[in-house]
């Protein structure tokens, strides 16, 4: 197949080289006479396999709100009458329940062992020579990849134990995993806002909040309208608000 690549910076060089190296017929264009001359001139690049936390979470919707406005926020959202972006910040948010979170954070770790290890191999076979600086912080990674083996443990699972569950309400949050997620962030944060509480009063108030909220769950669920996934994205969005956020 003939390709033609556009662009003769570190990201086109690199897909011309694996495509040549398939067997097909390249040709690469770039409007200047030498190759990395634009963005890739000058330019760092850091590959930390590691940092696999996704932008995508359940604390960031909350904290979005908090940020529009503001020129100088981490995430920087403009709102504009513009149908493509809420179609991808609706996208966004799909990517911010518990379940997406732990996926994308498994393909995150994926994605960056790959790249290592294609690099690593990149730089033998042609033997090329720049200003590398390879300084792994395995300590970060083993930390990391211990985050990930808990994740991975519990997700899916809720706060309770699902054996004992009898109460229809518990054995669908059992039987969902997104609802079992949601269950155990909710009692999560709980647990860190009773704690964070300034008094016992204040304390014992939250932690009657909480009760109440479990019962009513109880009670409502079967009814006609009731919407638990709904409202239990209701209560940690709520805790979260508490929690400072």
């Amino acid at each position: 197949m003939k390709v033609l690549v556009l662009g003769a910076g570190v990201s086109g060089v690199s897909s011309a080289w694996y495509l040549a190296k398939s067997g097909h017929e390249v040709t690469v264009i770039d409007r200047h006479d030498a190759a990395g001359e634009e963005t890739s001139f000058a330019n760092g690049g850091q590959i930390s396999v590691s940092h696999a936390q996704p932008w995508a979470n359940p604390q960031v919707p909350a904290k979005i709100l908090r940020w529009l406005g503001r020129e100088d926020a981490p995430l920087l959202f403009r709102l504009r009458a513009d149908r493509a972006q809420w179609r991808w910040g609706l996208a966004f948010l799909r990517e911010c329940t518990a379940a997406r979170h732990a996926h994308n954070t498994r393909q995150l770790v994926t994605l960056g062992l790959y790249s290592r290890a294609s690099l690593q191999a990149l730089r033998a076979e042609t033997g090329i020579e720049y200003h590398q600086l390879a300084r792994g912080n395995y300590r970060k990674l083993a930390r990391e990849l211990e985050r990930l083996g808990a994740l991975m443990a519990v997700a899916g699972k809720p706060s309770f134990n699902c054996a004992a569950a009898r109460r229809p309400a518990e054995k669908t949050i059992c039987a969902n995993p997104e609802l079992a997620n949601l269950d155990r962030q909710i009692h999560a944060v709980n647990i860190r806002v009773v704690r964070e509480a300034q008094s016992a009063r204040e304390r014992q108030a939250l932690q009657r909040e909480q009760d109440d909220f479990i019962a009513r769950r109880n009670a409502d669920f079967g009814k006609p309208g009731y919407d638990l996934l709904k409202v239990m994205r209701d209560r940690l969005q709520h805790l979260l608000g508490a929690d400072g956020y």
